[in-house]
């Protein structure tokens, strides 16, 4: 199974680090895309094809990851 995990800023998270080690140890791929880091990260997810897409956001944030769903569903 393919997991994504999308945050909109770059910097080092920890909690997505430690999902990721896990379901990795467990047989999962996992791909990290962050939107400030991708000309179009919309592209980038769908051409990975994931199962399971995991948004890390922080207050503020929560409506970039309610459109980004919104838009990945479509």
């Amino acid at each position: 199974m393919k997991v994504a995990f999308l945050q909109r800023e770059w910097f080092e998270n920890i909690g997505i680090m430690s999902l990721a080690g896990m379901l990795k140890e467990k047989g999962y791929r996992v791909e990290a895309f962050v939107n400030s880091a991708e000309k179009d990260i919309l592209s980038s997810v769908k051409k990975y094809d994931p199962q399971v897409v995991c948004f890390s956001c922080t207050t503020g944030e929560h409506l970039w990851a309610l459109e980004t769903a919104r838009r990945l569903k479509s």
